[in-house]
């Protein structure tokens, strides 16, 4: 989910999956800038994956604190093993990726994405298309694009939203007007 600040990616990914219906356990990571740091970034999804019921040994947070951890790249293995072993599926959100600049974060996360088990879907929302590999991920239809124009109301959407929902009896040309002030 790519789109400006204040298009409503946040509030699309919460009423998607209260809409869907889904029966799948959302797991939500909400990143901010100190997530810079890769042990508090995957010690952060660890906690998160908690929150859904995946059984993860307490070794494997610990390791990424060790004085001379593993190589990431072996204890994202482990924990791809850890999601294999869930029998349900679910989401992990990653809300405001556009803060991670960290590219040790961005090469491991496209490490993971490699390797997951059918069992994870992960939904990552940024203001600007993530440094991940987004075109081995569509060519292989493992990806699921939203861009701010499909956030935005049309003309028709618009009058719907202010006349029959919010009740406003606004005029057609008023309605223009304020879909091309907030565009859309």
């Amino acid at each position: 989910l790519s789109a400006p600040a204040g298009s409503g990616k946040t509030t699309a990914l919460i009423n998607w999956h209260r809409l869907r219906g889904s029966s799948q356990p959302l797991a939500w990571l909400s990143l901010d800038k100190n997530d810079n740091n890769p042990v508090r970034f995957w010690q952060h999804i660890i906690a998160a994956l908690k929150t859904v019921h995946v059984d993860i040994n307490e070794q494997l947070p610990q390791l990424f604190n060790a004085p001379q951890p593993p190589p990431l790249e072996a204890l994202l293995l482990m924990l791809a093993h850890t999601i294999s072993q869930v029998t349900q599926h679910f989401i992990l959100v990653l809300d405001d990726y556009d803060v991670i600049h960290t590219q040790a974060i961005h090469d491991s996360l496209a490490f993971l994405l490699d390797r997951l088990p059918p069992q994870i879907h992960i939904a990552i929302s940024s203001r600007f298309d993530p440094p991940l590999p987004l075109s081995r991920l569509r060519i292989r239809g493992q990806l699921k694009e939203v861009r701010a124009s499909d956030l935005r109301f049309t003309q028709e959407e618009s009058a719907i939203f202010f006349n029959s929902i919010m009740g406003l009896r606004l005029s057609q040309n008023a309605i223009n007007t304020l879909v091309a002030r907030t565009e859309g």
